[in-house]
């Protein structure tokens, strides 16, 4: 997968998206190329796709397989040849049994989303057969004020209001792994031609409540707010094969100290500031 020039030759599809973004800083120094997701043309030439896209109606409803977007995408890749990385969700295990997760864990999805994820994934391998990477994603957190996430939305909720508000126990324990961190991991995995399956998470369940004071403590200020008692949707990844194939700890970013720059990225203590 070389050009020539000692880079391979990559298109990132859906260029807006967070994690496409995070990609850009990672892949600058590759030469990669980032394409909207409306121009299938830009494709041409590329040894590897990789899809950062997603349709709003795929988180919300049921879609025919031959309709998704992943699935469209991997045809137009498979007719030129060139290899194709999914990112796909931890949704698509069973609900009730996602500690410790790991490849091979019974699938279930709960929800329209994770059923669109799960049908997405076995067609891309299917029709890329050895060619496809599927990234199974834990929680992917970063700088991402305004966006319908864990971590938009407390980012979102600490700046404009000086508090961050849960709707589930702090003491649920969930995966977390920085957007830099899937970035590198991302780009590590293009570069080997890694294949099939792989988690992509810390591997570690970290208690929200932390992330959330984490957070406060960076910015110097806020409050928290627990609006519903019940421990739901705790989960954490086994990332063993993910580690292997790297040959190294995928969460190397200090959790902790992460969440906390976050905070202080917010703005002073006392201030309050308008999100981006």
């Amino acid at each position: 997968m070389d050009t020539g020039t000692g880079s391979p030759s990559v298109v990132v599809v859906g260029r807006s998206g967070f994690i496409a973004r995070g990609l850009g800083s990672v892949a600058a120094a590759g030469g990669w190329r980032f394409a909207s997701h409306d121009r299938p043309d830009a494709l041409e030439g590329a040894e590897c796709v990789v899809n950062c896209a997603l349709p709003p109606a795929e988180r919300t409803g049921d879609v025919e397989t031959e309709n998704l977007f992943d699935v469209r995408l991997a045809r137009a890749a498979s007719r030129m040849g060139a290899r194709y990385v999914m990112l796909s969700s931890r949704k698509v295990y069973d609900a009730t049994r996602q500690a410790g997760a790991g490849e091979d864990a019974p699938t279930g999805p709960s929800d329209a989303y994770g059923r669109n994820k799960l049908r997405a994934e076995r067609a891309v391998l299917d029709i890329m057969g050895g060619r496809a990477t599927v990234l199974r994603l834990a929680n992917v957190i970063g700088w991402e004020p305004g966006r319908r996430s864990f971590m938009g939305m407390m980012l979102s909720g600490l700046g404009r209001e000086g508090r961050v508000t849960l709707d589930v126990s702090p003491f649920v324990r969930r995966d977390f792994l920085p957007v830099e961190s899937v970035a590198g991991i991302i780009a590590d995995l293009v570069v080997r031609e890694t294949g099939g399956i792989l988690n992509v998470g810390s591997g570690i369940g970290t208690p929200v409540g932390h992330v959330a004071l984490w957070l406060m403590e960076g910015a110097g200020r806020g409050e928290l707010v627990v609006t519903s008692p019940f421990e739901r949707d705790g989960f954490h990844l086994d990332v063993a094969r993910l580690a292997g194939h790297l040959g190294r700890d995928p969460a190397a970013l200090d959790l902790a100290e992460y969440c906390r720059a976050l905070g202080r990225r917010l703005g002073t203590k006392g201030n309050r500031v308008a999100v981006e």
